[in-house]
């Protein structure tokens, strides 16, 4: 993923959750940034998929980074 790719994403998610913080992520030196989620506190990804139907149940963790 390109920085301009990135600073959209991350705009993008600002403008809905607002200026929350990235809490965790990894990057391997093999493979360049491929995702950018956000996270409930009990870990569940909220966006930009919702694959285990829990948006709005939890409060918003963060931004994970991968």
């Amino acid at each position: 993923m390109k920085i301009s790719e990135t600073v959209r994403e991350l705009e993008k998610i600002k403008a809905i959750y607002g200026d929350i913080r990235i809490t965790g992520g990894q990057l391997m030196d093999d493979s360049p940034l491929s995702n950018i989620c956000v996270t409930d506190v009990e870990g569940m990804e909220v966006y930009p998929r919702d694959p285990n139907g829990v948006r709005g149940k939890n409060k918003i963790d963060g931004v994970f980074l991968t």
